[in-house]
């Protein structure tokens, strides 16, 4: 049944999902587009156009103006803005004219075209390329189109491109990092099902020798994948970056059940103990701990969910979801095929088993006889961690995560040298006296101080606000000359500008960057592809100046944008990050003390594995590891999955303390006992996480690593640190 909804699962991406749910400033943003009209402001589609002899050819003007006409003509753009569909306007004796910026068919014209287009701040900025050698296209599409819709467009806009075969072409656009998010999605998603069942077969193979075993345990991980990943679709949900991660993620974890409990029936099985005994035991014995491996794993997925971030919150909760139904699958349809099957074939692992058995009886009386050398390499290795620790960053940027070998990045490359970036800057500035108006050649002045700031200091570029308007109009009330964009110099032409420029076309620009009121206004332009960091660090600039030159006296302002809110996804994540930690250890602690029904063996319980988060993070700052979007989320899932050996191991420890009440007497069989699958399992899920690595996302080639390093440390303390907090604070 499973089918049916999992026939209808999506893959999407959309950048505005990542934006935090009820973080103020997302709703500024949001209060911000509707104040000034700028709802497809993001939605652009940027085009690079290079031609080999220069832009100022016919052949390559036509092709631009055929590229113009047709992506106008498309559905689902709204706007397009090319040198060759726009025109010069000026008022000579009391009439208006319009000239095209270029005249295409015309070329002994193009000299005095170019002339006067290198003239016109207004237009070079925006489309020609810093050294003249390149333009530009910008057109708008529809905000909020389908997936499908948004390939379709893609698809359209690239094909026209391919016939007009330009000497070079280059496009930016928002729906195209989208779609090559999902296309990346769709290949990695079959790349990481194809390494984690080769890991499963050979694991299970080296372990088992056995292909029942080997089908059996696909079928389980076959089904808990179906039924988690039809939830996804049933729910409306459709898979993401992160949601892709859930099949490999939850083969690997649903194989460490599957050992367990295998291990233990075929163990008992080769003692010479009947099929009936073996079962009984196995499955009573275990039902707890599975179950609660399980469940502090759930709880490491589920504490994701406090975050403010859907992508996040979706993937906690279907991840979690998926692990508990994973060890339902696991323990029911395995229980119920080990009793309809005939009792298997007594596996000689008899040479195997002693090998293993001397080599953890070895180990344990190495960390026994030395355990104040291990406590104090410990401690030195908490110091080195803390000190590392310290050195992580918050940073990161978008197109980071991009596939180094993507034909996106070269574009946007190209678009970044040529032309003035692909992030767009949004800035609100507010006149503080109530009693004042921004149609004030006086405050208007001001605003062209501020811009040359952002222009000069903090190398903002296109930037538009409303004295362009202002500025244009001067220009074409001058007959077009050049010498004349730039403020009016009187408060009557302000006025007389403003009443004009209202009852033209060009009153929808001016709703764009003025509010209603006159009292605020919007100040837009392009900035390179910055990191969190630079980003920051042109934000303090600007207070620097703001403050110095006294604007604080009459002016608030934002920075704004999706790009800021993109900026402020690490951040978010980052202070949710130790609450997450706290419920989880909250919670695993109350697993814990269920368990031993001791308080001082849930403290002990959790700092191995809590030591084993804080290696990963020195190991981060050692390495420049960014903390980001995608590797803050890894902290609770480590910590989930690696408490699993714990519990194993207290629960074994408790069972032979029933045995025998010497202390070192049952940890020493609990060593002997639980060792060997602790290793395997965290083996197995060490090369699960490890497939990652094959991962196109470098967010998710960092959360493989970092969780295998974290299993990796938790393994070795649970194995050192673990009995040797039990042999000093345990007590009867």
């Amino acid at each position: 049944l499973c089918f049916i909804p999992l026939s209808h699962l999506k893959f999407d991406f959309a950048l505005d999902q990542m934006f935090p749910i009820h973080d103020p400033d997302v709703t500024y943003y949001n209060d911000f587009q509707k104040k000034f009209h700028t709802d497809i402001d993001e939605e652009v589609l940027f085009i690079g156009l290079k031609n080999s002899n220069g832009i100022f050819q016919i052949e390559f003007l036509r092709k631009v103006d055929t590229l113009t006409q047709y992506i106008s003509k498309l559905n689902y753009i709204a706007k397009v803005y090319s040198l060759t569909n726009s025109s010069f306007i000026s008022l000579h004796n009391g009439t208006f004219s319009a000239a095209p910026l270029i005249h295409i068919n015309q070329p002994d014209q193009y000299v005095a075209d170019s002339i006067q287009l290198f003239n016109s701040e207004e237009y070079r900025q925006l489309l020609i390329s810093k050294k003249g050698t390149s333009i530009a296209i910008a057109a708008f599409n529809q905000p909020s189109l389908t997936h499908i819709q948004k390939r379709q467009l893609l698809f359209q806009i690239q094909k026209k491109l391919d016939a007009l075969q330009f000497s070079e072409s280059h496009l930016a656009a928002k729906i195209r990092i989208e779609t090559t998010y999902i296309e990346e999605i769709k290949k990695n998603i079959k790349i990481y099902l194809f390494v984690s069942i080769l890991i499963v077969v050979l694991a299970l193979y080296f372990i088992f020798k056995s292909w029942n075993d080997i089908i059996i345990s696909l079928i389980i991980i076959f089904i808990s994948n179906i039924w988690s990943l039809a939830i996804i679709s049933i729910c409306g949900y459709s898979v993401d970056v992160l949601t892709s991660l859930l099949p490999p993620v939850l083969s690997i974890i649903c194989m460490s059940n599957i050992i367990h409990l295998s291990s233990k029936y075929n163990t008992l099985l080769s003692l010479g103990t009947s099929k009936e005994k073996a079962l009984t035991r196995t499955f009573r014995e275990l039902k707890g701990p599975t179950f609660f491996a399980a469940l502090t794993t759930a709880v490491g997925f589920f504490t994701l969910s406090i975050t403010d971030i859907l992508p996040i919150k979706t993937f906690g909760i279907f991840m979690g979801i998926g692990v508990l139904l994973s060890f339902a699958v696991s323990y029911f349809f395995l229980q119920s095929y080990y009793n309809i099957t005939a009792e298997p074939a007594p596996i000689q692992h008899n040479k195997h088993n002693k090998q293993w058995s001397s080599i953890l009886n070895w180990s344990y009386i190495q960390v026994i006889k030395h355990k104040i050398k291990i406590l104090a390499f410990t401690c030195l290795l908490i110091v080195a961690s803390l000190f590392y620790t310290i050195k992580i960053q918050i940073n990161g940027s978008l197109l980071e995560e991009i596939p180094a070998r993507n034909a996106l990045l070269s574009d946007y490359k190209f678009i970044e040298d040529e032309f003035y970036g692909t992030r767009n800057f949004e800035m609100e500035l507010v006149l503080q006296n109530t009693n004042d108006s921004l149609v004030n050649l006086e405050r208007l002045k001001e605003v062209e101080v501020i811009q040359g700031i952002l222009q000069d200091s903090l190398n903002i570029a296109c930037i538009i606000s409303p004295l362009s308007l202002y500025k244009g109009t001067n220009k074409v009330f001058h007959d077009g000359d050049q010498a004349y964009f730039s403020l009016p110099s009187s408060q009557d032409q302000i006025n007389d500008y403003t009443v004009k420029i209202n009852q033209t076309q060009y009153r929808d620009e001016w709703l764009r960057y003025f509010s209603e009121d006159l009292k605020s206004l919007r100040i837009s332009g392009k900035l390179p592809d910055l990191t969190i960091k630079e980003s920051e660090g042109l934000s303090h600039r600007f207070e620097q100046y703001f403050n110095k030159l006294h604007f604080k006296n009459n002016y608030t302002y934002k920075f704004t944008g999706s790009s800021i809110i993109f900026d402020k996804i690490a951040y978010s994540l980052t202070n949710n990050l130790l609450n997450g930690l706290i419920i989880a250890f909250i919670l695993i602690g109350l697993i814990g003390y269920y368990i031993m029904k001791s308080y001082g063996m849930v403290v002990i319980s959790l700092i191995p594995n809590f030591l084993a988060l804080l290696i990963m993070a020195g190991i981060m700052g050692l390495l420049g590891i960014h903390l980001k979007a995608d590797t803050a989320v890894i902290f609770s899932i480590s910590f989930g999955i690696a408490v699993d050996n714990t519990i194993h191991f207290l629960n074994r420890f408790k069972l032979e303390l029933k045995l025998d009440h010497t202390i070192s007497n049952a940890l020493r069989r609990t060593f002997l006992e639980v060792g060997r699958p602790m290793i395997v399992t965290t083996l197995i899920l060490l090369l699960g996480f490890l497939s990652l690595l094959t991962s196109s996302f470098g967010g998710t080639f960092y959360i493989g690593l970092l969780i295998s390093i974290s299993l990796f440390f938790a393994l070795i303390l649970n194995l050192t640190i673990l009995p040797i907090l039990i042999w000093y604070f345990y007590k009867n």
